[in-house]
């Protein structure tokens, strides 16, 4: 008898599950075709359209540019396309990728310029993101080069433990402090990057005590610290942010909304310090996730995501862009993980549209689009939403690719 309770009870929220998917898409398919041909600008070969997107885009100071997964081989080209027009016709000269602060600023010390010291691989070391970084590394010789950084807390370049503790041991020493008075510091520099993901590996006395190092030594940056000195504001902010998430880590399960939303707040502070001192009157391009570029306000997640947190210190100065496709292709050319066919994606796709951009801010009120609707926005979950008021511009890319390595 209690099994079948259960199975009543489960087939029950199942039910409500469907009818709720159901009801977040218009009823009448000809309305949904007809909406999709007004709102939606088919950019496959329209450089009109693209123009147009250009300009409503070259309005803000800072441009959000999300996407599906950090998998889409077809979005880091579309990225770059925007990046280039943007930088070569309306200004941006600076972007700044969801990648760790320090690590990025370390990167951009070496004449080099190796991506992988700063980057995840999925951003850098790919046939799709290879011109791109021709196109910063030649910018740099340039008249009006572009400026890389980044504003996240954890590490994401792959840069020797033993340079990294260089770079923090002679920095120390120019405010008069001898590292070797963190021991605790110095002799887990091996195991920082693996606390992000794993902070089981060192025990509770060690993880103490290398909390007690990296705070104390950010303690002695900002008592030491120059007023308007970037290189002391830098460190004391990879320091405090450092011993912040890592205690997050160890306390929470990654996903869990704690630890997610002490990360978007601190990479939003980092940001916000950015925008208005290293960069200050800049035009912004951000290279980040879809998840933090809306402006979800606890409609989607348990927390305040980072584009909302820009939002309240921009204003209409930022812009957030979406990027979401109804399907992928597989190495063998056959498509898989389609969307639902309530989902606005698979309307589009029902359409033809191969590539395309919605402007939410076009929208009739009336509009189906104002209304719930189901988006695979989400790293390509069937969810449905209120999308329309969580971002400005979503773009389309029908059948996204794997990145080629």
């Amino acid at each position: 008898m209690h099994y079948a309770r259960v199975y009543i009870l489960l087939f029950f929220y199942i039910c409500i599950i469907i009818v709720g998917i159901w009801s977040f898409s218009p009823v009448n398919q000809d309305v949904d075709k007809l909406e999709i041909e007004r709102y939606v600008h088919d950019l496959s070969s329209d450089t009109a359209e693209y123009s147009r997107l250009l300009l409503r885009l070259s309005d803000h100071r800072v441009v959000l540019l999300g996407e599906q997964t950090h998998s889409d081989g077809k979005t880091i080209s579309y990225k770059e396309r925007l990046i280039r027009t943007l930088h070569e016709r309306f200004g941006y000269n600076v972007v700044l990728y969801e990648a760790g602060m320090y690590d990025m600023w370390l990167m951009n010390q070496e004449e080099s310029l190796e991506p992988l010291h700063g980057l995840y691989y999925f951003w850098c070391s790919n046939h799709e993101s290879n011109s791109l970084w021709e196109f910063y590394k030649k910018s740099r010789k340039s008249d009006n080069p572009i400026e890389l950084g980044g504003f996240d807390v954890q590490y994401t370049g792959d840069i020797s433990d033993s340079l990294r503790l260089k770079r923090v041991k002679e920095y120390l020493h120019t405010k008069d402090v001898d590292i070797q008075k963190y021991p605790d510091f110095v002799q887990s520099q091996s195991h920082i990057k693996y606390l992000f993901i794993n902070p089981n590996i060192l025990d509770t006395l060690q993880f103490t005590r290398l909390l007690s190092d990296i705070g104390q030594m950010a303690l002695v940056v900002k008592e030491r610290m120059v007023p308007d000195n970037r290189t002391d504001e830098l460190y004391y902010r990879y320091l405090q942010g450092l011993k912040s998430y890592l205690e997050a880590c160890r306390q929470y399960e990654p996903g869990e909304a704690y630890r997610m939303q002490l990360r978007d707040s601190l990479m939003a502070d980092n940001f916000n310090w950015l925008a208005n001192t290293v960069y200050k009157d800049r035009k912004i391009i951000v290279w980040c996730s879809n998840l933090h570029a809306l402006y979800e306000d606890g409609k989607l997640v348990e927390f305040k995501p980072f584009g909302n947190y820009l939002k309240d210190y921009l204003g209409d100065e930022v812009i957030s862009v979406v990027f979401s496709s109804y399907g992928r292709i597989d190495p063998d050319g056959r498509t898989f993980r389609t969307l639902s066919r309530k989902s606005l994606e698979y309307q589009i796709h029902s359409c033809g549209i191969s590539e395309g951009y919605l402007d939410f801010s076009e929208l009739d009120t009336a509009s189906w689009l104002n209304r719930r609707f189901v988006s695979g926005i989400n790293q390509g979950l069937s969810v449905g939403n209120d999308w329309s008021e969580m971002t400005d511009i979503l773009i389309y890319i029908d059948k996204m690719t794997k990145p080629t390595y």
